[in-house]
């Protein structure tokens, strides 16, 4: 009957080692989910951003290097929008043309939720102001300078372009 009595006993303690395991076991897996789990977000949080800014250098480039799609576009055929007649040469009706759309088309046209759109000129008076003020804290600013074909001939102007999504 002894020898009985002594593997209970063993079998007893062997189940709340075994329990007292698992949970520390439990606790070190939850913990290692829930850094993986922060380590990813910030990675694909990241990678949206590099995304974004990519985008938005892309647009504006496209803004001031190509006359857009179809080049003589209006508001009533437009494709993609290029306010280019010639590469860093803006053109004054285009301008206007994208100026007299509404926001929702431009973004559109944009692929952005949000933008800005300024043309300024040297001494500092805003030709145009296209687009919503601001809204987020990721934004995208880029600024290039290009020639403005107007009624007053060519002038040197600075082409600044905010998006955010």
């Amino acid at each position: 009957m002894d020898r009985s009595i002594l593997s209970l006993d063993k079998g007893q303690a062997f189940a709340p080692d075994f329990i007292a395991s698992m949970a520390v076991m439990g606790v070190m897996l939850t913990a290692f989910f829930i850094s993986w789990n922060a380590m990813i977000d910030s990675q694909l949080a990241a990678a949206e951003d590099e995304e974004m800014y990519t985008e938005s250098q892309k647009t504006i480039n496209h803004l001031i290097n190509s006359p857009g799609v179809p080049s003589d576009w209006d508001q009533d055929n437009v494709e993609a929008v290029g306010l280019a007649e010639r590469p860093r040469v803006l053109n004054r009706t285009k301008v206007e043309e994208f100026e007299e759309l509404d926001y929702s088309r431009q973004r559109s046209l944009l692929n952005a939720q949000g933008f800005k759109l300024k043309l300024v000129e040297q001494d500092g008076n805003k030709l145009y102001n296209i687009g919503d003020e601001i809204q987020s804290g990721d934004v995208n600013t880029f600024s290039r300078d290009v020639m403005f074909n107007d009624s007053k001939g060519f002038r040197r102007v600075e082409v600044k372009y905010s998006s955010w999504h």
